[in-house]
């Protein structure tokens, strides 16, 4: 009777045969599958309609920003958003004319933009400027800068004049600034995560690869885990750039979900069709038969383990209003393409090298020939001698290491997951200092009334001073404002005759 690693148990499967159509036509399907990543990669020049996270749902705090801007907007305004540039001139206030002049010349590069209105301090109404100037010390200051687009083109064109924002070479000893507040946290996010993810695989890849050459001992067996991660990463990502016009959940951290998971598996899944290709070659099996048996045992388990994956991301599809969406798109379009680079193009690739797979030896490597002996062999034997001794120790490191999870706060993501170097972090904690009266968290009630009815009739002002009143009540509220609570020693009659006399 034959083994489960002889041809003749497996030659009727459906791996098996696709192993052996993939080496009959290997290089039809290398091919094929590099037209293929090449065509998805190039959907990476578009230009992403990323999602904010937030703001796409059919939620009532989403109506409620819609009916304000409609309802408070003329037909002729647009969109806007700003940002502040915070101001240190120690020894000198705001009416300084080379502090002016400094303050002028840092924001230039965005004033030059006819998008682009900035309010500065001495040119502010006695009413707006304690917002630009502190009222703790004059020597703070701040610019408000806005941009008057939707907020796709508000970051790219903060994002295109970034770095310009720098005080000039003449500016007074001392003057400091930071780009910080609203536009500019966010795209400081979009920034970080763009060059952290950068510096974390460039750390990575080396890594990865020396490890593959410890483990392979070969420089081309090596390599192609790394070529199969490499085309995930392109592949994917150019699949969620085009998943962004179609669906209005993803979030610019697809990206780093498809590159911090795609290179795992790719890479994963890559070490078992090598090592697996390499182990049937080291039977003596001719390269057909030993790209056969890859597929139907290797590349059988690959497939399962990657639809496993699949499966259990889409999850998170279902999470609406939140972030989480676009997390799973990210994996499932990294796990997809891992899986299918691993099952077609590895094998494709091996039906062409054949024996050279173990070429350009290193002279150091753990070697991963089949055998009853070694390291590897020696800890399978010992669990299996000793099942439960070694069951019992590893659930409780396992419970001990996840028993921080009883105690997890989950919140929203603010400034302050930046890190503490950062401007615009710096910039949110010395506005903090500077501006107190600016510290708390406020949230917009929006009133609909009907039609024809006056927003200012007496009924319309108390039920508005009651829900004031109600509101104030709770815990934590410092104070709420509206034309039916505009004062908070007037009473409800005395509002009511102000609004009627007025």
């Amino acid at each position: 009777m034959e083994g489960a690693t002889e041809p003749e148990a497996l030659q009727h499967r459906a791996y098996y045969k696709m192993g052996l159509f993939v080496y009959d036509n290997a290089k039809v399907v290398l091919i094929m599958t590099l037209i293929l990543c090449g065509s998805l990669a190039s959907l990476m020049t578009l230009e992403p309609r990323y999602a904010e996270g937030y703001g796409e749902g059919d939620l009532e705090s989403v109506h409620g920003w819609d009916a304000a801007r409609i309802g408070f907007t003329s037909e002729n305004e647009s969109d806007s958003f700003s940002f502040h540039v915070l101001f240190h001139h120690p020894g000198a206030n705001h009416e300084d004319e080379a502090i002016q002049s400094a303050m002028i010349e840092t924001v230039s590069p965005m004033a030059e933009n006819e998008h682009v209105s900035i309010e500065y301090p001495w040119f502010t109404n006695e009413v707006n400027r304690t917002e630009l100037i502190s009222s703790v010390n004059p020597e703070w200051t701040r610019v408000k800068i806005e941009v008057n687009l939707d907020r796709d083109g508000s970051k790219a064109l903060l994002k295109e004049h970034f770095d310009d924002l720098v005080l000039p070479d003449d500016a007074p000893d001392g003057m400091e600034k930071w780009v910080t507040d609203n536009l500019a946290i966010d795209v400081t996010f979009d920034l970080t995560l763009k060059d952290e993810l950068i510096k974390a695989e460039l750390l990575a890849a080396p890594l990865t690869l020396i490890i593959l050459l410890l483990v392979f001992g070969s420089l081309v067996a090596a390599g192609l885990p790394v070529l199969s991660g490499v085309y995930t990463v392109l592949a994917a990502v150019g699949i969620v750039t085009g998943l962004s016009y179609v669906f209005d959940d993803i979030t610019v951290y697809a990206n780093n979900i498809v590159s911090l998971l795609g290179i795992g598996l790719s890479v994963d899944y890559s070490l078992f069709i090598v090592n697996r290709f390499r182990e049937e070659l080291g039977r003596g099996r001719d390269h057909r038969t030993a790209i056969a048996m890859t597929s139907a045992t290797a590349g059988r388990a690959i497939f399962f383990s990657g639809m496993t994956v699949i499966v259990g991301l889409m999850g998170m599809l279902f999470f609406e209003n939140t972030g989480l969406p676009s997390l799973g798109w990210g994996g499932i379009c990294a796990t997809a393409v891992a899986l299918t680079s691993s099952i077609v193009l590895l094998p494709a690739i091996l039906s062409l090298l054949g024996d050279r797979v173990n070429s350009f030896k290193v002279p150091f490597s753990f070697g991963v020939d089949a055998g009853e002996e070694g390291f590897w062999s020696n800890i399978a034997s010992g669990v299996m001698k000793r099942p439960f001794a070694v069951l019992v120790p590893a659930v409780i490191v396992l419970m001990l290491a996840g028993s921080p999870f009883l105690q997890a706060e989950y919140g929203i993501t603010t400034y302050k997951a930046l890190s503490p170097d950062d401007e615009s972090r710096q910039g949110m904690e010395l506005t903090d200092d500077n501006w107190p009266e600016y510290i708390s968290n406020t949230a917009l009630a929006v009133f609909e009334t009907e039609e024809g009815v006056d927003p200012l009739h007496e009924d319309n002002i108390r039920s508005l001073y009651r829900f004031s009143q109600e509101i104030l009540s709770i815990d934590g509220t410092t104070y709420v404002r509206s034309h039916g609570h505009f004062d908070v020693n007037m009473s409800e009659d005395e509002v009511v005759d102000f609004w009627d006399s007025s």
